[in-house]
């Protein structure tokens, strides 16, 4: 069984591999943007390019998580189109960084 963790990514997102060998995971989640509002930033690259390498160098399994206003199923029809239009600035979001969504 692998065992993973959901790690904080405040200092950066290529952090969170730092924070997931201090916790020995064998896996790591991380949200690609505020999980609490709809707005996304883009990352800068040379961020993303630590990502990549740190991501290279641990071999982790990385996965990334959805935000956590979205509801699809939501009775309200706003509420269940909202998290679709955002899933699909978020989705890419993560893309560069090599991590499945």
């Amino acid at each position: 069984m692998v065992l993973g963790a959901h790690e904080g990514v405040a200092g950066g997102v290529s952090r969170a591999f730092e924070r997931a060998a201090e916790d020995t995971a064998e896996a790591l989640q991380i949200f690609v943007r505020n999980p609490r509002g709809w707005a996304a930033n883009s990352l800068p690259d040379d961020e993303v390019e630590r990502f990549r390498a740190a991501s290279k160098a641990t071999g982790l399994p990385t996965a990334a998580h959805s935000i956590y206003l979205a509801n699809h199923a939501s009775p309200d029809r706003v509420l269940r189109r909202s998290p679709g239009r955002r899933w699909r600035t978020s989705s890419p979001a993560a893309a560069p960084w090599g991590s499945p969504t």
